[in-house]
């Protein structure tokens, strides 16, 4: 019975991913790993789990289940969905997306990390947009041009 809530959950965890919920799906996470022990070696929870972190830009707390994750699952995709969190934490954007753009990812997650990356590619726009009109105009703009991530 345990096993059967755990396969549905996870398939609703990789819908929410689908469906570009990310916000939801690593709360559902965050609960299934609160819940549920028997998750403890999952490469795809694991993988699922802090690309939805990524996309909703906590990299503190994807740093945390990198090293709260067992070792026995740290020589797989997970260990390549870190390398590009590593980065992302570390502010290293072009190592990020240069990570990002050396590992083929499964379905799910190839789909989070791109998002992930266009949404660093339109942040960086916009900062370079600001640092333009700062110093062509010497003063700073009234008011920000504001990406918000429609999937956060």
């Amino acid at each position: 019975m345990k096993c059967e809530v755990t396969i549905n959950r996870m398939e609703a965890v990789e819908e929410l991913v689908r469906g570009g919920k990310f916000a939801e799906a690593s709360q559902l996470c965050q609960d299934l790993e609160l819940r549920l022990g028997s998750f403890q070696h999952w490469v795809k929870f694991h993988c699922l789990y802090m690309a939805s972190l990524l996309a909703v830009r906590s990299f503190e707390e994807a740093r945390y289940l990198w090293l709260r994750a067992p070792s026995q699952i740290k020589d797989s995709e997970f260990a390549a969905v870190w390398n590009v969190a590593e980065k992302l934490w570390m502010h290293d954007i072009k190592a990020a997306q240069f990570a990002a753009n050396a590992t083929t990812f499964s379905s799910p997650m190839a789909a989070v990390i791109e998002h992930v990356m266009e949404c660093l590619r339109v942040e960086e726009v916009r900062a370079l947009y600001i640092y333009i009109y700062t110093l062509f105009f010497a003063y700073p703009l009234p008011y920000a041009p504001c990406y918000v991530c429609p999937h956060a």
